[in-house]
């Protein structure tokens, strides 16, 4: 039996991207035994995904920055004295991170494998080392992994639904057409306007949205307080529950952010809308979604926030993307 360690820590969209990976490892290898090391707040993603025996949690929140470190210390000792014990045969670290290049090495496996251009020295970790030549994060994770496995990489997404939350889902939705809508984004340079979102459901008035994200979002609840066609689930759900919702909705209307890509996991098409950032690298994946971005001379700027009045994100208009939801539908 081959005993195989993902690493992959962060962040919720960097974590989807990986997913297809765990099809192709266990189809090159069988009999495999798959562990991932990940950040205990997105664990919840990969607790369904049958593919995978094991998660170890790597404890972000509690050991960032010097200070947490050095009182942490003997976690993170115990963390990587547990992962050289599991005799792992290949570890494949798809983060690229001084973090994750040091959990890499720790294990001494025979195979370590990863970016040549991996950041904060985190290349040193590794026997095997890939310089991607793709542009898209799925594409370059692809060509780590047939670098494992010396076979083609499918892009297939694995399961990551229960009954449990698939049922909740259903009950929710209850048999109701819903367009998602999803306001939130890291960067505030990344959220299309509010106000957008509002007139776009005043704009159609004869569909139904479901507005969904995290606690962090629900102050943007009180925009639709008068929409009778929005319903707002927002800091309502766990992660493993938001992506069962999106699965029984029709279009997922997101910013860059990482519910699109869960939006984009569960075969929903999605409408996103890309400002600071580049679509090419980390826009949703595949045929059936769509990106709405504005073309300016500055874009991508990669700055978190805007001081522009008339910033890229508000150039993308309501109407806009009632022709892409037109199109969808026909």
């Amino acid at each position: 039996m081959t005993k195989i360690l993902i690493v992959k820590l962060s962040s919720l969209g960097d974590i989807v991207h990986t997913l297809p990976m765990v099809l192709n490892l266990k189809k090159a290898y069988p009999e495999s035994e798959i562990h991932w090391l990940v950040t205990r707040s997105f664990a919840n993603i990969l607790k369904n995904v049958r593919q995978i025996d094991k998660i170890h949690f790597f404890e972000r929140d509690r050991w960032r920055g010097m200070k947490n470190t050095i009182s942490n210390l003997s976690e993170i000792c115990a963390l990587l004295k547990t992962l050289k014990q599991e005799n792992y045969d290949i570890v494949i670290d798809y983060q690229g991170l001084f973090r994750s290049g040091l959990a890499t090495f720790a294990t001494r496996a025979p195979r370590r494998i990863g970016f040549q251009n991996a950041r904060e020295f985190a290349y040193l970790a590794y026997n095997e080392r890939v310089l991607p030549k793709s542009i898209h994060a799925i594409d370059k994770n692809a060509e780590l992994t047939t670098k494992v496995t010396n076979q083609p990489c499918i892009i297939q997404f694995p399961e990551i639904i229960n009954l449990k939350n698939k049922a909740k889902s259903l009950k929710i939705t209850d048999n109701k057409n819903y367009i998602a809508l999803l306001p939130g984004a890291r960067w505030d340079s990344k959220r299309w306007p509010i106000e957008n979102f509002l007139a776009l459901t005043q704009l159609l008035p004869n569909e139904n949205f479901l507005l969904l994200g995290s606690k962090a979002e629900q102050p943007l609840e009180e925009y639709f307080s008068a929409q009778q066609n929005t319903t707002s689930l927002i800091g309502k759900t766990s992660l493993s529950e938001l992506a069962a919702i999106l699965q029984q909705t029709k279009i997922a209307i997101c910013n860059d952010s990482g519910p699109m890509h869960l939006a984009v996991a569960v075969n929903t098409p999605v409408i996103a809308l890309f400002g600071p950032t580049d679509s090419k690298k980390t826009g949703p994946y595949g045929d059936q979604n769509f990106v709405l971005q504005a073309n300016v001379p500055c874009h991508p700027c990669r700055n978190k926030v805007c001081k522009k009045k008339d910033w890229c994100m508000k150039k993308i208009t309501p109407q806009q993307v009632v022709d892409i939801i037109h199109d969808l539908q026909q």
